[in-house]
Order: structure tokens, then sequence, then C-alpha cells
């Protein structure tokens, strides 16, 4: 604000009066932590913003004084010089070093919430799910070629490539200003990523494609093993999710609005950087790219934001048991000199440690959810929020 004047004049000039005296409040004390390493204080206050003020921000106290009063708070801040403030853009008084341009507030612009995420389609979950699983089959044709070397030649790791080799691109066109983020754009990625694969399993006279079904009809047990391991997980984690899809926690569960509000200004935002939610006509300095992933599909298929953020919990836990069966098809045999090939099931063990080590705080997070309150205290769930992946 500090770097627009014009538009922000009253709010400054209430933050001028507070630091040198004139609004009748003296500050009384002041907290400052910096980062540390091996007891050599680090003075990072010239850092980015985002890291700086997010991990550990300045506190400031002020007190009251017997020389405050409202007329002279009033003759300080002058409230109704409001009124004049000039609408400036913020990318013209450069107030956001992530601007790829500068010129109107652009990123606040996109369709209402009603029209981004209408919900018309029955089964979300279902939809959000095969969207995911035809993202990464048509990557198949390139990925199998780049991880041959793996027992299942990548198979899993497809899972994360394929929904990636969408979305990337699409972000860069977008943040470039070539397209505008919208659910056709999204749709016409993803037909163009199947065309691409189609295209590469016809080339050679079909080559590719004749090469990939004997791969599937050698390795089928593997492939299936892992096909129901990741749909396991994902409907696993959904039906979770299903049973308390309010994400919220204290205070393990402080980010989830933010996650939320995020989230949805990125859905519906149609060009990038996408609208601040926090700071209106702003535009977002904070890194986006997992809710990208997030919101191009939510997009696509008009799922809701406090939906999608749930059936994105659910995703994540798929993907991981997905690429670490892959991983650990080639891993377990190496470690435990097993025969070769690697038989279905090696990819169990890696897949469940990920989950033995992803919940091993659950019996001391339900220890402490399990303490009786005190009368008159605030229950620990809320009606709002959702986590992200």
């Amino acid at each position: 604000m500090a770097r627009v004047p014009a538009r922000y004049g009253t709010i400054l000039r209430y933050y001028r009066g507070l630091d040198d005296g004139s609004l009748g409040f003296e500050r009384v004390a002041t907290f400052r932590t910096a980062p540390s390493l091996f007891g050599i204080d680090l003075d990072d206050r010239g850092s980015e913003e985002a890291f700086r003020v997010y991990d550990h921000p300045e506190v400031r106290i002020w007190r009251k004084t017997d020389a405050f009063s409202l007329e002279r708070a009033l003759e300080v801040i002058q409230p109704d010089r409001a009124r004049t403030d000039e609408r400036v853009p913020l990318r013209q008084a450069s107030a956001n070093g992530l601007l790829l341009e500068r010129d109107e507030d652009a990123p606040a612009t996109g369709q209402t919430f009603a029209d981004a995420f209408p919900g018309r389609l029955p089964v979300p979950w279902l939809w959000w799910l095969a969207w995911w699983m035809l993202s990464a089959a048509a990557s198949l044709p390139w990925v199998l070629r780049c991880f041959r070397v793996l027992p299942d030649r990548g198979w899993g790791l497809a899972k994360v490539l394929g929904p990636l080799s969408v979305l990337v691109p699409l972000w860069l066109l977008v943040a470039l200003g070539a397209v505008r983020s919208s659910g056709t754009a999204v749709g016409v990625a993803s037909g163009v990523q199947v065309a691409v694969g189609a295209a590469l399993l016809a080339a050679r006279g079909g080559a590719r494609w004749h090469e990939l079904v004997a791969f599937v009809r050698e390795r089928r047990r593997t492939l299936v093993a892992l096909e129901v391991a990741g749909i396991a997980v994902f409907l696993a984690v959904l039906a979770l999710r299903a049973a308390n899809p309010d994400l919220w926690y204290h205070p393990t569960g402080g980010e989830k609005p933010f996650a939320a509000a995020y989230l949805t200004a990125l859905a519906r935002s149609s060009t990038f950087p996408p609208a601040d939610p926090w700071f209106s006509g702003g535009a977002m300095n904070y890194y986006y790219g997992t809710w990208w992933t997030i919101a191009a599909p939510a997009r696509l298929l008009g799922i809701a934001p406090d939906v999608a953020l749930n059936l994105a919990v659910a995703t994540a836990a798929s993907l991981l048991a997905s690429v670490a069966w892959s991983i650990g098809l080639a891993v377990v045999p190496w470690v435990a000199s097993a025969l070769e090939p690697a038989p279905p099931g090696a990819g169990w063990w890696p897949c469940s440690s990920c989950w033995a080590s992803g919940t091993s705080t659950v019996p001391a997070s339900s220890s402490a959810g399990s303490t009786t309150p005190s009368p008159g205290a605030p229950s620990r769930r809320s009606t709002g929020g959702a986590s992200a992946a």
C-alpha cells in the first residue's frame, strides 16, 4: 500500500499517526524473531515478504495515552479524503514483483461463482477420477519410453506426469497472456494431450500400440496390482472425507480458510497471477502451483471448491500410493536381492511405509483432541474451511 499513496492515503495516514504519536498512542513493545544458524542471527528484513511476514512477522503493541482524542484522530487520519483517493491500478504502481505485465487490474476479472462452478455433474468424484485417469493414460506412450528401465516402465509415475503435462503448459500460456483461464481452456488442453498420445501410438504403423499391448499382457498382474492400490487408496480417503468433510481442526487447521480462499480465487480468475482474495483489486503474491492442479479440473468439471479440496486430498493420497508402488517395484528387489522381475506385490512395502510415516502423528493428535475442554471453551470443530492436497 505504501507504493500507492494516492489510492490508500487514509490507511497510510493512520499508520504514520501510530508511529509518530500524533494519534495519541505510544509503542510499548516490539517483538521480532529472526532466523538463526549455529547461534548466529540472520537479518532477513529485506527478504521476500511472503517468507518473512508469513513465517515470523514482527509484532508491535501500542498503548493509548492521555493525549488521545477523537477529534485529533479524525484530523490526522482525514477519512473524508478517502472519497478523493485515486483508483490507481496496482500493476501500474509496481505493487507486485510477480506480475508479468503492467496494465489494468485484469486478475480480478472472471466468471461469477455460480457460472464457474455450476455443479451439474452427478457423482462428481467419479468424473474427477476419470479426468485424472484419462490424462495419465494419454501420457503412457511417452512415459513408458522415458522410464523403461523401471519394472513397470513408469506406469505409476504417469499418474502424476500425465496431468502435469496438461496443466503446466496451460499455466504458462495463461501467464504469458496467450490464452485466458477457463473450463474450456482446460478441456482443450486435455483434448490436445489425448490427441498427441493417440498420434504417438499410431506412429510407425502402430508399432508403439502393439508394443504397449504386449507390455500390458506381459506385466498385467503388476499393473493390475498398481491400479487397484491407487484406486483403493482414493476410495478409502474419499470415504473418510465424506464421513467428516470439515477439514478444520485446531490448532493444526489454521490454513484451511486460507486454502479455500486461494483456490476459489485461482479457479475464478481468467488471467494470471490470479486475484488476491484478501485484497480487493490486487494480484496474488503467493505461490499457487499446487492450487492450480486442483483448480483446473474443478473449473473444467464445474465442481465447487469445497468439494474439490476434499477430492484433492483423496487424489494426493492415491498419487502417493501409485508413485511409491512404482518406485518400490524397482527398489525392493534391489534392496532385498529378490528375484527379477519384481513380484506384483513388491510395491506394497514402500506404499504402506509412506502411509505409516504419514499417519504416525495420528495417535498424538487424537489424544490431544480427546482432552475435555474447560467449561465455556470453544469447540475445536468449525463449519468453515477445507484442506489442500
